[in-house]
Order: C-alpha cells, then structure tokens, then sequence
C-alpha cells in the first residue's frame, strides 16, 4: 500500500510497522505492533495510516491511528459483533479517507451438540 503522495509504501510483516520511499529504497521504523497487524487504508493527508490489529480472542480487533511522523498510536476503534459466540473477525476492513465511516466482516460458526445417553 503506497502513501497518497506516492513517496512510501508499507513494508509488510513482522511485528513493526515500517515504511520504505519507493525511490530510494530507505527504510523508516515508525512503530512496534502485535503480530497479525495488517494496513488499512492512509488517512485524508500522509501522516496517518489506519492498521487492523487482531486480539487474541480472535472474535474482536482494534483498528489504530498511527501518525507516520511521530510513530503515535491511538486506538481509533474497538470490532466487537454484538453477539460474540462463535465468531472470528476476517481482517478485511475498509475505512474512508477522513475515518467517518468503516466497514468490516466476520465469521459466525455455530453448530448443535446431541447428547444421547444410554446408547451401550
């Protein structure tokens, strides 16, 4: 994912969000993020980036707002479905430009559990 200016693009993986100038090459360490994060989108200008991050209960994430410059994070938004019983949040979110408005997926796996006694 290239910044809007077309200057940066996110260097993928790891637990460190890292950015590289597409034409030099040189690489910019802006801050350290749990394992699984993965970009969403750049903000309205090129000083925030939007960055899913998963919990560990895997049926809720939080979206943070990490200014490029400073390497400031602010935990932008909480995914957590109402009824949380058997989902597992898919890291594919969408977020407008100016963040006043997103949109996400989950997995909902429920199935029925027959006890029978007496069988043997």
């Amino acid at each position: 994912m290239v910044s809007p200016d077309g200057k940066w693009g996110i260097v993928p993986g790891g637990d460190t969000l890292r950015l590289a100038n597409v034409e030099s090459g040189e690489t910019r360490r802006i801050c350290q993020l749990h394992s699984g994060w993965s970009p969403v989108r750049w903000g309205a200008g090129n000083n925030d980036l939007f960055v899913y991050e998963p919990r560990q209960d895997y049926c809720s994430a939080n979206i943070l707002r990490i200014n490029v410059n400073t390497g400031a994070k602010e935990s932008w938004l909480t995914l957590r479905p109402s009824d949380s019983v058997g989902v597992y949040i898919h890291p594919w979110v969408d977020i407008t430009p100016d963040g006043r408005a997103y949109a996400y997926t989950y997995q909902q796996d429920l199935s029925d559990l027959y006890v029978i006694d007496g069988l043997i």
